[in-house]
């Protein structure tokens, strides 16, 4: 299974965002890097509790919840890719990184780190990284990176039908 977007679907997610930030009013300037890094912590944070790794009892697993979370997230990112005007690449990801090396609560834990140093060291082109990862875990949880991609598209129409 593929874990990292291929360059078109970047280039595409990355249009409709644009689209879809163009039609959102950003009311308040003031404390934006702020918020948008509360937004995507707590969107991580929600994925990892749907995932449920950390618990100490079985939690009951919903897939098709933690790809609609894993969805929100990358549309959280995506946002804070048009914003911060970064650059998306495709990663190859046979090299970059092993699905197996780490389990679950090591990868949220790397990912929460990545997002604390993006914000701190304001060092936004990460989030090539940090998407990369979120596809990791996209795996872990049965899912192709091609089924995250029409969870976005998904999430988009969504979004977009509402706001016209």
């Amino acid at each position: 299974m593929r874990t990292a977007f291929k360059i078109e679907e970047l280039n595409e997610m990355l249009r409709l965002q644009k689209e879809l930030r163009e039609k959102y009013q950003i009311e308040e300037k003031d404390n934006l890097d702020v918020k948008m890094y509360l937004r995507i912590k707590t969107a991580l944070f929600k994925l990892a509790d749907e995932v449920g790794s950390f618990y100490l009892l079985k939690k009951e697993k919903d897939n098709k919840k933690q790809l609609k979370m894993a969805s929100k997230l990358l549309l959280t990112a995506l946002n804070i890719i048009v914003e911060k005007d970064v650059e998306l690449f495709e990663m190859n990801n046979q090299k970059q990184c092993e699905v197996d090396k780490y389990d679950m609560n090591e990868i949220f834990g790397m990912l929460d780190v990545m997002l604390s140093d993006m914000y701190f060291d304001d060092t936004w082109y990460q989030l090539n990284v940090f998407i990369l990862t979120l596809g990791v875990v996209v795996n872990k949880c049965g899912f192709d990176i091609k089924d995250l991609y029409d969870e976005y598209i998904k999430e988009y129409n969504e979004i977009y039908t509402k706001l016209v």
